[in-house]
């Protein structure tokens, strides 16, 4: 049977760790509790692509480098 750590366990032995280590063990708990699992999306990147929408001239995707860097003003 597999051993399972209780939070009880755990409180013990943060009883045990010397005061100059409290902040980075603090730290490092802060840590671990922000981290959150990423949702895995069943979407592609092109699916997701797909629904990008830009409201732009009708020339936008021809001429983007136009309008990117040399300047060409969308009206």
């Amino acid at each position: 049977m597999e051993n399972v750590i209780t939070l009880e366990d755990i409180k013990k032995e943060i009883e045990k760790v010397p005061v100059e280590k409290l902040e980075t063990l603090y730290r490092y708990v802060r840590t671990l509790s922000a981290v959150r699992p990423k949702k895995q999306s069943r979407e592609t990147f092109m699916e997701k692509m797909r629904k990008i929408r830009i409201d732009g001239p009708a020339d936008f995707a021809k001429n983007l480098d136009e309008y990117l860097y040399h300047g060409k003003k969308i009206e």
